[in-house]
């Protein structure tokens, strides 16, 4: 959980070389196209397939450009996700501390040996609010 951000922002990256990929050979397409020299049936055949693979690149820039927004949007949730998370942590650290197992997702039961009423209200209540907050994050 705490290393989704990262892979998130790797994602995006990505798709953003891709993207540039991409524009690159649309260029390239459309260039070849244009510079033809060729005349005729043969020329009309060879305009209309550069421009369907120039619409084809042009169809794969906008999906690339979706799918950044979608990452970088995911990147942004789980960066929040990732500080409230350690805002939950801190907390569970705080005394009395009760452990916080991010793996299981589990607020263990503190030992409360020796603890008075007034103590124990508060780490029962701090339990309660742990195990809700793992909850709301998960």
């Amino acid at each position: 959980m705490l290393k989704a951000p990262q892979l998130f922002q790797e994602v995006s990256d990505a798709v953003r070389k891709r993207l540039l990929g991409t524009v690159a050979a649309a260029d390239q397409a459309d260039a070849v196209r244009v510079l033809s020299e060729w005349e005729g049936v043969s020329a009309n055949a060879a305009h209309e397939a550069g421009k369907r693979t120039v619409k084809v690149f042009g169809d794969s820039q906008a999906s690339d450009l979706n799918l950044i927004r979608r990452a970088d949007a995911a990147v942004e949730s789980a960066s929040k996700n990732v500080r409230d998370v350690k805002a939950m942590l801190e907390k569970a650290d705080e005394y009395p501390a009760i452990e916080v197992n991010l793996d299981t997702n589990e607020v263990k039961q503190p030992d409360v040996t020796g603890m008075n009423k007034g103590a124990l209200d508060r780490i029962w209540r701090k339990y309660q609010d742990l195990k809700d907050e793992v909850k709301r994050l998960v």
